[in-house]
């Protein structure tokens, strides 16, 4: 059996909640706002699925309460609920690596993950956690019902092993739409054009890519009909967006050949230098300290990166991209680096530091 959105829901429903929960409330959220939810055909339709779900994963409890109808009047119903200690979403079939590279990706993998879908991963992560406390029951307590608290315990407890660390300052993460995400997310997936409404202004967009980067998400694409070359737009700055079904995807000129590496080569940064030059490989040599070296040989620029020990440091050299991330990271590292080729990054260096040391005096 395949499940499909709505038996997906109901089983993250069942699983989250600390009491039973009868058909018609689970119609409602299900349905969230939906008038369909208060329709008797939409409560067959749950209830059928509940049945099939029941059957599908052995897991589903029901028994019969007191309930009350729309007018007042006292019935007996059926409330459904996830049996104490059954696997979750079948967990149990996953490795111990899985588990935890599940967990890592929980604390540290969500950061292109829309915030809606995050939301419904939510009982993924929680059945993992609780399907570990239940492996390490003694025998004797293998019966005993595992709390929503004791798991939410032990998922923070995992979520607190483990961190990242910007290598530069740490910024709030932006604020973006919820539903800007699901629509830029599901046109990138289903390749659909996209209107929205980007710094006051309307467009029409043609999606190619996203790319995180630090704290901040973009969404690559070509930006109105007849603009070939990709641009990169913060989604944080997408105040709307909706999808455009009158024109097709593919009929939008632009993008055909698009490649998210090469484009990515040039950066994600404002553009100082000439554009025919971002990108270009260059043959980059620096000084560097004996201790800058001793953690720049560790972690190297490049897997072709060389040294050679002189005079009070390294002069390495490294082939590698010229962007202006690369200035940043040179600018950041001040007395410890000097950038002795190419002539066209040293002298931006060196005109960047004036104005930096200009700003001091």
């Amino acid at each position: 059996m395949s499940l499909n959105k709505r038996q997906w829901d109901i089983l993250c429903k069942l699983q989250n909640s600390d009491k039973p929960l009868s058909g018609r409330k689970l119609a409602q959220m299900v349905a969230k706002n939906n008038k369909n939810a208060t329709s008797r055909s939409f409560r067959e339709i749950i209830t059928r699925d509940l049945r099939d779900l029941s059957r599908l994963t052995g897991a589903i409890e029901t028994k019969k309460v007191l309930g009350e109808n729309d007018e007042g009047n006292g019935y007996r119903e059926n409330v459904y609920s996830w049996k104490a200690n059954s696997s979750a979403l079948m967990t149990n079939s996953l490795t111990n690596a899985q588990v935890v590279a599940l967990g890592v990706l929980q604390k540290i993998g969500m950061g292109l993950v829309p915030s809606a879908l995050a939301e419904e991963l939510k009982p993924l992560f929680m059945a993992i956690h609780k399907n570990e406390i239940i492996k390490n029951l003694p025998e004797k307590n293998i019966n005993k019902n595992v709390t929503k608290n004791s798991v939410l315990a032990a998922e923070e407890k995992w979520l607190n092993k483990i961190a990242f660390l910007s290598e530069t300052v740490g910024f709030v993460p932006q604020h973006t739409s919820t539903e800007v995400e699901k629509i830029v997310h599901e046109a990138l997936f289903h390749e659909n054009l996209i209107e929205i409404n980007y710094k006051d202004s309307e467009s029409l967009v043609k999606p190619l890519a996203l790319v995180q980067r630090g704290v901040r998400r973009y969404l690559i694409g070509i930006k109105n009909r007849g603009e070939n070359e990709p641009v990169f737009l913060n989604l944080s700055r997408i105040k709307k967006a909706k999808e455009v079904h009158t024109l097709n995807y593919h009929d939008f000129k632009g993008g055909e050949d698009f490649d998210l590496q090469v484009f990515l080569k040039k950066g994600l940064a404002y553009p100082v230098f000439d554009e025919d030059d971002l990108g270009k490989e260059i043959n980059l040599k620096l000084w560097v300290d004996k201790g800058t070296y001793s953690w720049l040989s560790e972690t190297p620029l490049n897997v072709n990166q060389s040294a050679v020990e002189v005079e009070n440091g390294y002069e390495v050299c490294v082939t590698t991209t010229l962007r202006e991330e690369l200035v940043y990271w040179v600018l950041s590292m001040a007395h410890h680096v000097k950038v002795l080729e190419p002539k066209i990054l040293k002298d931006r260096v060196e005109k960047d530091l004036k104005k930096s040391l200009a700003l001091y005096k």
